[in-house]
């Protein structure tokens, strides 16, 4: 998440926003935040789960958190990829 100026741990606080990061499978080491990947996810039930679109799919949350490249205050929470879809 970079952008004009850093996002600090009060401005997640603030925004009400959680990060997400994908730690593995196709779309390793990118960051979102949770309630966008969460409408991904939804999204791309539409496709088969091997088409580019429909990967989402197949990433799950975990209760890992792990710490943001750019701002090591900031930490996401970890979905990994699972090879089948989990409803």
């Amino acid at each position: 998440m970079s952008g004009p100026r850093r996002r600090t741990r009060a401005d997640q606080v603030a925004v009400g926003g959680e990060l997400a990061v994908l730690a593995d499978g196709p779309r390793a080491h990118r960051w979102y935040w949770v309630a966008d990947l969460d409408a991904m996810r939804v999204n791309s039930r539409r496709y088969p789960s091997t088409h580019p679109s429909g990967v989402f799919q197949n990433y799950q949350a975990t209760s890992e958190r792990l710490a943001h490249p750019e701002d090591p205050e900031l930490t996401g929470r970890v979905y990994r990829y699972q090879p089948e879809p989990r409803a």
